[in-house]
């Protein structure tokens, strides 16, 4: 039994990591409407903190070096999350392939979706989800062989 799991391991019988899995709320027990100090208890269950922000009501998220949350309340009222991922552009173009799946599966044909730029829509709902990848070698990042792919999930209004 050790021998087989063991070949397995060598030979690449693990289970690829998804890239895309972590982009939904439910992944981090946040709901749009809740307040801030809801939002902080869920954010700290996950092991994490969050900071000010570049704006006002935002709170940054730093998942990891690549990875990060940004949370904007008005009101006290989480309106918006948008989840954030900065790698090469080899995997943001993969994690494009996987996030157009997973939205696709999970809530169907989008409204809207463009290959240049990279968008897909599901608006009229709620909530309303907006997704978008850089994936050209131009630009700050492109020029850098970097891309991001945002995932946002905002209150219909």
């Amino acid at each position: 039994m050790i021998s087989f799991l063991l070949i397995s391991l060598l030979l690449g019988g693990v289970a690829p990591v998804s890239q895309t899995a972590w982009m939904t709320p439910e992944r981090f027990q946040l709901e749009l409407g809740m307040t801030l100090a809801q939002a902080e208890a869920e954010i700290g269950r996950a092991g994490l903190v969050s900071k000010e922000g570049k704006e006002p009501g935002h709170r940054l998220v730093e998942v990891t070096e690549k990875r990060t949350i940004t949370l904007a309340f008005e009101d006290d009222c989480l309106t918006s999350i948008r989840f954030e991922l900065v790698d090469f552009l080899p995997e943001i173009r993969t994690a494009w392939k996987e996030i157009v799946f997973r939205m696709i599966t999970a809530h169907g044909k989008p409204s809207r979706q463009t290959e240049s730029p990279r968008t897909l829509v599901y608006d009229g709902g709620d909530p309303e989800i907006y997704v978008f990848a850089s994936v050209e070698p131009k630009g700050e990042f492109g020029e850098q062989g970097l891309g991001f792919l945002v995932v946002r999930y905002v209150i219909s209004r």
